[in-house]
């Protein structure tokens, strides 16, 4: 059984597969960067990778 977290985790991941059109790296580096993410109702939004561990 999934804990609480690792659902969440899993309902974004399956969103982002059916809505995100686009992800294009706005920075340098290719992880730890600023993103522009372009979804299915036009709207963009900007995602700044800094960290990949858990807070």
């Amino acid at each position: 059984m999934l804990s609480d977290i690792q659902e969440q985790i899993e309902r974004r991941r399956e969103r982002a597969r059916a809505e995100i059109l686009k992800i294009a790296n706005k920075g340098s580096h290719p992880i730890f960067s600023l993103f522009e993410v372009s979804s299915v109702s036009g709207r963009a939004y900007r995602v700044e990778i800094c960290s990949l561990d858990e807070l």
